[in-house]
């Protein structure tokens, strides 16, 4: 038995000759215009996008809405609007199209034409807005595109503020990964203040994984403050260009109780010359010997010591944190055997919230406010407040409590 033929999409649609609705007449205003009478020049929308379904349609009913066409004068039509359906005909192999003809029309009467056509049929994505709005601006100024485009004169600036972006953040935009102008404008600013830390905010958007605006915001106020404070302590430090001598990690208890008393009004004792100290490179190849080395005093050893020394005083937040935690548990207990309101209830562990936050905030100006953000992430991802806290537990190193050591890859 001989299979019968499959009819193709244009094969269907080449039945009816033209892209109107099969078996019926165009209605009053509109015209079937031969396809190759019709000149197509850069549309608002960049990119057509899978045209399969919209041909489909075609083939099985015609062209629903008529595209629109300026009459050039000349026996040919400059295309308007409607460049997908027309570029469907002409690869369904259609004779001709339905349309609507104008005449007379000025550049920015079509260019509003062609905005109003798009964002009602289907929207523009957020660059072929952008790229168009920076066309009109550069072509009719501000005032005119807000007409052209019917929004306000601040919607038009921050989308022609795009073409001031650098390559990499336009790029993520022209690729489709984030249409969010917030986002991005963010992530300008991000880049203009490090490179390096909107390199991984790009790489996490090209993972698919798009921050939010109060992501990026909070990472270039923290990324601002820092450069502000290193700024500060680079110009101290040409202030005084003696560097003061960095603090021991440990004090020897015996040191401690010879030190003058903060009263005695003797004179202070002379300096000591500095003592021979033991480490790993003090003992011979045999081991056991050792050998006095002079106590270092390059930077990188200062640098050490005083991380070391921050990391100690940053794993007392341990006992405070512990502290608070039983106390607020304590007054969790309590409030839950009132009978009052339950918003007495809850203003009360508010209250001691704040009161136990508030302080460790203030300290850190606006990056506070970034930290708390970042909690907030945390925990809407379902990291337990308890895990945090073991994520961040102090550790025991020669004999003294510290802070754990940042791990490899973490940024804030």
């Amino acid at each position: 038995m001989t299979a019968k033929p499959k009819l193709s999409l244009t094969s269907f649609a080449k039945l009816g000759g033209t892209g109107g609705t099969k078996d019926q007449p165009l209605p009053a205003g509109q015209a079937a215009v031969g396809l190759s009478l019709i000149d197509v020049k850069k549309q608002v929308r960049s990119k057509l996008g899978d045209l399969t379904e919209l041909k489909a349609s075609i083939a099985a009913n015609g062209v629903d809405t008529p595209i629109l066409l300026l009459d050039q004068g000349n026996g040919r039509f400059l295309l308007i609007a409607g460049e997908r359906r027309f570029q469907s005909c002409v690869e369904l192999e259609l004779s001709t199209i339905p349309a609507r003809i104008f005449k007379d029309l000025t550049p920015q009467q079509i260019r509003a034409m062609q905005v109003r056509e798009n964002n009602d049929r289907e929207n523009l994505s957020a660059f072929d807005e952008a790229m168009g709005v920076i066309e009109d601006v550069e072509a009719y100024g501000v005032a005119e595109a807000c007409v052209i485009w019917n929004r306000s004169e601040s919607w038009i600036s921050k989308r022609s503020g795009v073409q001031k972006w650098a390559p990499a953040v336009r790029e993520l935009l022209s690729d489709g990964l984030c249409g969010d102008l917030e986002v991005l404008g963010s992530l300008q600013q991000l880049r203009n203040a490090s490179t390096d830390e909107f390199a991984r905010m790009e790489n996490r958007i090209r993972h698919g994984d798009v921050p939010s605006r109060h992501e990026v915001r909070d990472k270039v106020v923290q990324v601002k403050e820092w450069k502000r404070k290193q700024a500060e302590k680079q110009e101290k430090a040409a202030e005084s260009p003696t560097p003061a001598p960095a603090p021991a990690s440990r004090k020897p208890k015996a040191e401690a109780e010879d030190a003058p008393d903060a009263d005695d009004d003797s004179p202070a004792p002379a300096a000591p010359a500095p003592k021979p100290v033991l480490g790993p490179a003090a003992y011979g190849a045999a081991g056991g010997q050792a050998e006095e080395v002079a106590a270092p005093d390059d930077k990188e050893d200062q640098a050490a010591a005083q991380l070391f020394q921050a990391r100690a005083l940053a794993a007392e937040f341990a006992k405070i944190g512990a502290a608070g935690g039983k106390q607020l548990a304590s007054l969790a207990e309590a409030v839950d055997q009132l009978d009052g309101d339950m918003s007495d209830s809850d203003w009360l562990l508010w209250s001691a919230f704040v009161q136990a936050v508030a302080p460790l905030l203030q300290p850190l100006g606006k990056r506070g406010g970034a930290f708390l953000h970042k909690l907030e992430r945390e925990l809407k991802a379902k990291t337990a407040p308890e895990d945090l806290w073991r994520q961040v537990q102090p550790v025991e190193e020669d004999g003294d409590l510290v802070s754990q050591v940042r791990p490899e890859g973490w940024h804030f």
